[in-house]
């Protein structure tokens, strides 16, 4: 499918010259006043040519960096509109945590955040990155995970940012009264990308009534029908398996709407209180999260994205499976090598992007020790027969294992789009 033909509305960094300094990973960390963020520039950013905007929040107690880790977004390839993304990491203001006495970074909506202007914050942030870069207005999109998802959440229900950002992706949201509020009014209709899985036990899929702080969550079923009936769609389309047997998708009927504001929620199985697909299985490795639920949730939040541009407009078509593998630049083959040795437990995981890049990662005890994300293998060929090598050895030793001290999880291999 050929790129979407809206118009692209540049800012005025694409006739400006940016005295911000990139270093030779195409990164800059930003401070304005009290406040920071993390830039990646695409390798192919041209500074006369808009890109499209990605900025992601990251979770309670995390930053901008590791929200970078996690979600992939600054990866060599992806693009938006035929075009390399322009990805933002935004670091929360430091406040007193869930005890009242600690110091750890949050977002405004949650009931153990700071009590700053996050809203403005984000306004004025994304000012900054239209001055200074060229950059396409009618493509900024805004995603988040836990803490930083239910912040995209109050981002959508608010009227200045939800038409500042065309589309917005809440991942394992913790959507908190003050994140969710029930009086929400966006002022138009929202596209929402939202992923949340079953085995999540920090926030329920199914809600919950009080947490250990006594505050309450809702249950996500709920929640996207509740945006769906907000924007105006129905929420009788059925549900269906994408991209695997262990995600369920339902997309919201919008065509009463112009597919203006289709809500798609993805339902993981197996997945815990993650990103989808996270480095290095962001969840800990208390039960892995080795499941199918490691699927490349920004590939499919960008194939979602692709589709909205604006914020009342949108493609003719709406974003569905059968789309996405041809929006996006590349999938990849993932092992994850879960394992126990007495007392240490971790998990190796091995992701290969079509494009040859090798990653890898060793976690213990859900600390990340060790990454290496700079090998190379011929594309295809060499990426394949390194995984099927790979999954022949690991059968092997999980088959073959008896010694006692020894429990070994059998490793998962598959594709994504």
């Amino acid at each position: 499918m050929p790129p979407s033909t809206a118009p692209s509305n540049a800012t005025g960094g694409c006739s400006a010259t940016s005295s911000w300094q990139f270093d030779s990973t195409n990164h800059a960390n930003i401070t304005s006043g009290d406040r920071s963020f993390l830039v990646h520039l695409p390798a192919n950013y041209d500074p006369k040519t808009p890109h499209a905007l990605v900025v992601s929040f990251h979770g309670f107690k995390a930053n901008g960096k590791k929200q970078e880790l996690i979600t992939g977004l600054s990866e060599k390839g992806l693009t938006l509109n035929g075009k390399g993304i322009v990805a933002v990491f935004p670091n929360g203001q430091f406040g007193p945590g869930k005890n009242g006495n600690q110091s750890i970074r949050a977002w405004q909506g949650a009931p153990y955040s700071p009590v700053r202007p996050d809203i403005a914050f984000t306004q004025q942030m994304v000012q900054q990155l239209s001055d200074n870069l060229c950059l396409d207005s009618n493509r900024f999109y805004a995603s988040g995970k836990s803490n930083g998802g239910g912040f995209t959440n109050l981002l959508a229900c608010t009227p200045a940012t939800a038409s500042l950002f065309a589309a917005f992706a809440p991942v394992s949201a913790a959507l908190y009264a003050g994140a969710n509020p029930t009086n929400c009014s966006p002022g138009r209709p929202v596209p929402i990308i939202n992923f949340h899985g079953l085995a999540d036990k920090i926030i329920p899929f199914d809600g919950q009534a009080a947490d250990r702080e006594n505050h309450a969550t809702p249950n996500i079923t709920q929640y996207r029908e509740a945006w769906a009936q907000r924007n105006g769609c129905s929420t009788s389309a059925p549900a269906r398996s994408h991209p695997h047997t262990d995600t369920t998708l339902k997309t919201s009927d919008c065509s009463a709407q112009d597919n203006h504001a289709v809500v798609n929620g993805f339902t993981v199985k197996g997945l815990g209180h993650s990103w989808p697909g996270t480095a290095g299985l962001d969840g800990g490795v208390t039960d892995f999260n080795a499941t199918t639920a490691n699927i490349d949730a920004h590939q499919l939040v960008l194939g979602a994205y692709a589709h909205h541009y604006g914020n009342t407009a949108t493609d003719t078509a709406p974003y569905s499976p059968a789309h996405n593998s041809q929006r996006l630049s590349h999938g990849s083959l993932k092992l994850i090598a879960p394992f126990y040795f007495a007392p240490l437990r971790g998990a190796f995981s091995i992701y290969i992007r079509r494009s040859g890049a090798l990653s890898l990662y060793l976690h213990m005890h859900g600390a990340l020790l060790f990454a290496r994300r700079t090998f190379y293998l011929y594309p295809f060929g060499g990426a394949f027969l390194l995984c099927a090598l790979a999954r022949r050895l690991s059968t092997y030793l999980h088959s073959h294992s008896t010694a006692p001290f020894l429990s070994y999880k059998s490793p998962l291999l598959y594709t994504v789009l």
